[in-house]
């Protein structure tokens, strides 16, 4: 008998958004991120990300807690939320990934409720996000079908970050 994996399956029944034809004209993606703690709002356009690019989309992602503290975030990730964006086009048209969180210092990370003591949020690899018309649920499946690294799903926001595979929840906050 052959066991799958709920991640397996998503990521399966993403192939066909996830296909070359989602990705491979990436000059025709748009990442659109909007910070609402710092009313800022950001376009990528280009692909590969231009070092310019990846300087606004750390700044962007800084942590806005904590004296607005920046580190380079992990460009995998910003390209984890495009490719997210991508597909969230396709289900709604032209959508905007709201972040909640993106880097945390030590400092701030230690202070929020339920924070893992070694997040990925404290390395600039992890972002909190909502997209307004797309379910949480249907956040993490989009997040599943990119490969995205670790996917948390919690009420009102997902988490997302680009270490190895997992998936939680808040209610149990169990890793599968």
């Amino acid at each position: 008998m052959i066991q799958m994996t709920r991640r397996a399956a998503l990521v399966g029944l993403g192939c066909a958004l996830t296909s070359s034809q989602a990705w491979a004209e990436p000059d025709q993606a748009e990442l659109r991120l909007r910070r609402p703690a710092t009313g800022e709002f950001l376009v990528i356009r280009n692909w590969p990300l231009t070092e310019v690019d990846h300087l606004r989309a750390s700044l962007l992602l800084r942590d806005v807690k904590d004296a607005g503290e920046a580190v380079w975030v992990d460009p995998l990730l910003i390209e984890t939320l495009a490719r997210i964006n991508v597909l969230a086009d396709r289900l709604i048209g032209s959508a905007t990934i709201t972040i909640t969180s993106g880097y945390r210092t030590i400092r701030h990370n230690s202070a929020v409720e339920g924070a893992a003591q070694n997040s990925f949020h404290t390395r600039g690899q992890a972002a909190d996000y909502q997209i307004a018309g797309i379910t949480a649920p249907a956040c993490a499946q989009l997040a599943a079908m990119v490969g995205a690294g670790g996917i948390g799903l919690y009420d009102s926001f997902n988490h997302v970050d680009t270490g190895p595979d997992r998936t939680w929840d808040q209610q149990s906050r169990r890793i599968r």
